[in-house]
């Protein structure tokens, strides 16, 4: 039993991620379980490089070539951790070549997100607006607390790096603060209104600083749900590039070398004269 696949992943799953970011080991249990599917019937042993380039090759050619790159990484970390408990005796995913991946050109236009500000609820205009104008991720964004607004700066450690960055509060983010302040407050005067006292003494012990439309902390799920059904014309990450694409003189993003010219998606280029 221990020389299976299955085994392997379900012991990676349970013992082997301990040293992994909360985000990584959230996204490597869902691929954990379509591995199981795929590959949870084969011995260790039993698996060949050619298998592992099939599979690659298979997930190219139903157009899915950058989740099969994600699903081979986490395979060979979990021969890896079956290679230290003496269960095989090498790692077929080891130096397999991936599939090519096209980085994403996206540009959100100005006028469109000016607009696409201006339509939105209460509950994410001052999302979208913040998530421009820092740059921050979607998940930390949900997850900033007001403890993490310092004076005239944001403080708080990068859900997926670990890093702990802050960032000035310039009067145009102080301005949709406040707004995400307001209507967290609108929300609890809704339900003190009707009636629901407990219901408004919840919103306004609310540790977050973005709120849903009823004064709930967003959940992953919740926030995902909610931009779809505004369709705002582009995807939230969309934002992040656009930041720095916007700022090349500044590093909005914290990322140098190859990552920093990934998320510029437009040069401004000067003529010899």
């Amino acid at each position: 039993m221990r020389d299976s696949i299955w085994n392997a992943i379900l012991a990676y799953l349970d013992r082997g991620m301990k040293d992994l970011r909360p985000t990584t080991q959230k996204h490597y249990r869902n691929t954990g379980l379509r591995m199981l599917h795929h590959f949870g019937h084969y011995q260790l042993e039993e698996l060949k490089p050619t298998h592992c380039k099939q599979f690659l090759n298979w997930m190219r050619d139903t157009a899915r070539a950058t989740t099969g790159n994600r699903q081979a990484a986490f395979m060979s970390s979990v021969y890896e951790f079956a290679l230290g408990e003496g269960w095989c005796e090498y790692n077929p995913w080891r130096g397999m070549r991936r599939n090519k991946e096209r980085p994403a050109r996206v540009y959100v236009e100005h006028e469109q997100l000016i607009a696409t500000i201006d339509r939105a609820p209460p509950q994410l205009m001052p999302l979208f607006a913040v998530g421009y104008l820092t740059g921050m991720r979607q998940t930390d964004l949900r997850l900033l607390e007001k403890r993490n607004l310092v004076g005239d700066r944001i403080e708080w450690t990068e859900s997926k790096t670990g890093k702990f960055n802050e960032k000035p509060i310039s009067p145009t983010i102080r301005k949709f603060l406040n707004a995400a302040a307001a209507h967290a407050c609108a929300v609890a005067d809704q339900h003190e209104a009707r009636g629901r006292l407990g219901q408004a003494d919840l919103v306004r012990r609310q540790p977050y600083v973005f709120l849903t439309k009823r004064g709930f902390a967003w959940t992953e799920n919740g926030l995902a749900s909610a931009l779809q059904r505004f369709q705002a014309g582009f995807t939230f990450r969309s934002l992040r590039p656009k930041a720095q694409t916007d700022s090349p003189d500044k590093n909005i993003l914290g990322h140098t070398g190859q990552l920093l010219e990934r998320y510029t998606r437009r040069r401004k280029l000067d003529v010899v004269k």
